[in-house]
């Protein structure tokens, strides 16, 4: 496939490929801090791309409880 004409690139889907590609690169998972920095995204994206993606059931969120009762 040849490649496209940069006029009709979707930043945002670029991102969201990037954050499964770099995830399936460390299966055991992680943090939303750590994607933003390695993928020098922002916060902000990096949440909505990660809560789409868990609300499609491409990832699903592994909550770690402190041991705070």
């Amino acid at each position: 496939m040849e490649k496209a004409d940069e006029s009709y690139k979707v930043p945002n889907l670029e991102k969201g490929i990037a954050v499964l590609e770099y995830l399936s690169l460390h299966s055991s998972g992680k943090t939303l801090q750590e994607i933003k920095a390695d993928l020098d995204i922002s916060q902000t994206t990096a949440y909505r791309i990660l809560n789409t993606l868990v609300r499609l059931d491409y990832l699903f969120l592994w909550k770690i409880r402190s041991g705070i009762n």
